[in-house]
């Protein structure tokens, strides 16, 4: 049959590295390197250096923890469409969260 579908470490880098990127984003701190996400963002650090080629459910939560957080940030906002690009609205306009890394 076909190859399996699978995410291989390097997905999960580039996952957790513009996950992270953009929680920072939207808290107005610009990080643009894997070192620097890895300081402010240490629980995913495993992820943004490949440090497994497999990683376990516990791992995972990291991950989607920070997941959960930009769902959070972005809950509320408004988005609209200009030409080929998405706006989106914060602050007076959004149910606002900000991140506890960011305070």
């Amino acid at each position: 049959m076909g190859k399996e579908a699978s995410i291989t470490r390097d997905d999960w880098k580039y996952l957790a590295f513009r996950i992270a990127q953009t929680v920072a984003l939207v808290n107005g701190v610009e990080l643009f390197t894997k070192s620097s996400l890895a300081e402010k963002f240490r629980d995913i650090k495993m992820f943004l250096y490949r440090e497994k080629e497999i990683y376990e459910e516990e791992d995972l939560r990291a991950l989607d923890d920070l997941r959960g957080n930009l769902v959070k940030l972005l809950a509320g906002c408004s988005f609209v469409m200009s030409g080929d690009l998405v706006l989106f609205s914060i602050g007076k306009f959004c149910d606002f969260y900000l991140s506890p890394l960011f305070m």
